[in-house]
């Protein structure tokens, strides 16, 4: 009986007075009370929490939209020093996109055309203004290469980290080596 008056009193107690606060006091018996001023010094003290205390429900924030992948520019304008780099990283996208759009079993040649594409990038004589656009070229071209190599070996996870994070690092890396040239002659 004395539980059920305790427990209906403190049932009144969260309905009327949600906002407040509500402490746990023990005396030296093991007697306890509850109370909304803190407890005696000679008593040990808890605060007990309250569902929902003065806090408004809140809509929960709606999912985050999932990241948009850069587009390569296909429009790409650089000075006249970057017109070969220009030129590979145009063939670039085209082989790119069609490996992309080719079944595994069907990718052997994609992949050589892309590894074609590594190593003309590689030999290809720039100004020195256009040194910076050319590693980034060499790494887009050489980083997109292995993904799809790891890929034909169904090591997904390596294609997966090229998807999501280097790909479009690399490709804005280019584009902006491009833009930001600044060549003498």
């Amino acid at each position: 009986m004395h539980r059920q008056i305790v427990a209906a009193v403190l049932a009144a107690f969260f309905v009327a007075a949600p906002a407040w606060a509500l402490n746990k006091c023990t005396d030296a018996t093991g007697r306890i009370s509850y109370q909304a001023e803190p407890c005696p010094p000679s008593h040990k003290s808890a605060d007990v929490k309250i569902w929902g205390e003065g806090k408004p429900y809140a809509q929960p924030a709606p999912p985050k939209k999932p990241v948009e992948h850069i587009e390569p520019d296909r429009n790409l304008q650089g000075p006249p020093q970057a017109s070969k780099l220009i030129a590979l990283y145009g063939r670039w996208i085209d082989v790119d996109t069609l490996a992309r759009s080719t079944a595994r079993i069907a990718l052997a040649g994609p992949v050589g055309k892309m590894q074609d594409l590594t190593r003309e990038v590689q030999e290809t004589k720039v100004a020195p203004c256009a040194e910076d656009a050319k590693k980034a070229l060499l790494a887009l071209v050489s980083s997109s290469t292995e993904a799809m190599i790891a890929f034909m070996r169904k090591e997904e996870l390596k294609t997966a980290v090229y998807d999501v994070a280097d790909r479009d690092d690399q490709i804005a890396a280019f584009e902006r080596a491009v833009r930001m040239m600044w060549c003498t002659k």
